[in-house]
């Protein structure tokens, strides 16, 4: 009987995953020299996190690289030196990891600014640290193993949908809870109203893919008999990463937007001449006074868009 597994849902899926996760980390590539071009005033704290998590984006990327390497080319045709985790590929689990913890510590810390309390910021990330958690076992006992079968022992399967349960538990509560404090800045003036809709939609929208991904990667890892789960999985880390990415590289353009007093006032335009009587007095004459076409009429003083929720 012919025991050879099928390529396309085996090294085919993490073929495209590879080609997924190299272009995503092109995103980030350009993303990275947008920041350090854009923001050179940022805190040396978040340089640093934008260069640390960047470089754990290319090792990730450069693990599966060597991985598809090892299986197509170093010992392709023989089935059983397939069965044999390349430690890229199970080093690359506890990478990939690193980055979404990275990320989700970010984002716990900006919903601690938006929403002003300790507790929620906490529990967010209390989540992100129990994924990481997973992270690690999982990573520990695939090295130990060293083989392809162990993804399917019940330790690891449980382990594995647990942490992308938490991890996409996370994403949604982060998004929820940045949301929620944004919205809570809307004062009726339809131009904070618009700068808040499309604040919330960004949020939502970067918070969603990650978790979409996560879920995916748990159905087809428990339904699927074959490696599907490795093409999700690929692209997991890089989501992460160019997630904050945008939301770093988004604060001009969002602050732009941001309605201040002098923006928001009513611009008044005239065309005629605007005369001045004063009370007759020996030496003074009634002036004549040009008011500019573009003069700005102040009316009432607005409520002006709190910074935080374009900031770190």
């Amino acid at each position: 009987m012919d025991h050879r597994p099928d390529l396309g849902l085996t090294f085919g899926a993490i073929e495209v995953g590879m080609v997924l996760a190299v272009f995503l980390t092109g995103i980030s590539t350009l993303q990275v020299w947008n920041y350090y071009r854009d923001y050179p005033d940022d805190s040396t704290t978040l340089k640093s996190l934008v260069g640390v998590v960047y470089t754990a984006d290319t090792v990730h990327s450069i693990m599966l690289a060597h991985a598809l390497y090892h299986y197509t080319i170093v010992v392709f045709g023989d089935y059983e030196a397939l069965e044999v985790l390349a430690k890229s590929s199970s080093g690359g689990i506890l990478v990939a990891g690193l980055i979404a913890f990275a990320v989700q510590t970010f984002y716990a810390l900006r919903v601690q600014r938006i929403t002003k309390s300790r507790l929620i910021a906490g529990v967010c990330w209390l989540l992100a640290l129990l994924r990481l958690v997973f992270c690690f076992c999982i990573s520990v006992t695939v090295i130990a193993s060293g083989r392809f079968e162990a993804f399917v022992t019940d330790s690891v399967r449980w382990q594995l949908v647990a942490m992308q349960c938490v991890g996409a538990a996370s994403d949604v509560l982060i998004a929820a809870c940045i949301c929620a404090g944004i919205l809570r800045l809307r004062s009726g003036l339809t131009a904070s109203d618009k700068l808040v809709d499309k604040l919330v939609a960004f949020t939502i929208g970067s918070g969603l893919l990650t978790s979409v991904v996560a879920i995916a990667e748990i159905v087809t890892y428990v339904t699927m008999e074959n490696f599907v789960f490795i093409t999700f999985y690929s692209i997991a880390a890089k989501l992460f990463a160019n997630s904050l990415l945008a939301s770093l590289n988004e604060r001009n353009a969002m602050r732009r937007a941001l309605p201040t007093w002098n923006s928001m006032q009513t611009r008044g335009q005239t065309n005629s001449q605007h005369i001045t009587f004063h009370k007759p007095k020996p030496g003074i004459n009634v002036e004549l006074t040009h008011v500019p076409e573009d003069a700005e009429v102040p009316t009432s003083k607005t409520r002006d868009l709190p910074r935080d929720a374009v900031t770190v």
